[in-house]
């Protein structure tokens, strides 16, 4: 199982996370965060450990305007959980990571395009790059994305100029080990 290791693949999976509302959640860096909202009324797994044995729950959480089974820092719903791992793993910190990159590069290669590859070595140098992203990610409208909140139509999602501005700063801490 293949974990972040570079610098563009750790601050890539802290743009999922921001973007998802994750990012700084808890005292578990967004991990065990059950649904994510854009009101931040998050539910948070309860015993959640960065080794788990906890699977994704499958089952459907309802908070104002919100009917949804997202869980973990990049908010899998089950059925795409499943899916990228083949199975209900549990949602460790390492199989959330795993997935998430996994995901990632299968949905970039289905597009055709070495965005991924500039991605894990950390060359998204400006803006035209994350566009390209979110134009994947986002895709044309936020009920056919995704990842919605790559989709700067979707209630709460971002523009292109914001995540690329958070993985800028993201991205240099790394580079400066800060992180």
């Amino acid at each position: 199982m293949a974990i972040p290791t570079t610098i563009g693949e750790k601050a890539f999976l802290d743009i999922l996370a921001y973007a998802e509302g994750t990012y700084g959640v808890g005292t578990n860096q967004g991990y065990d965060v059950l649904l994510s909202t854009t009101t931040r009324e998050n539910r948070l797994i309860k015993g959640w450990t960065p080794d788990t044995t906890i699977n994704h729950q499958l089952v459907k959480w309802r908070v104002p305007s919100v009917d949804s089974n997202a869980a973990g820092r990049y908010q899998f719903i089950g059925s795409t959980w499943r899916g990228v791992l083949g199975t209900n793993q549990p949602m460790t910190k390492d199989n959330q990571d795993y997935a998430a990159l996994k995901y990632l590069k299968q949905i970039f290669a289905s597009h055709k395009t070495t965005i991924y590859s500039n991605l894990i070595q950390g060359k998204i140098n400006d803006v035209s790059d994350m566009i390209k992203i979110t134009q994947i990610l986002g895709g044309p409208s936020p009920d056919k994305a995704i990842w919605a909140s790559f989709n700067a139509k979707a209630n709460g999602g971002f523009s292109p100029e914001t995540l690329f501005g958070w993985y800028q700063i993201v991205y240099r801490k790394y580079n400066n080990g800060l992180f």
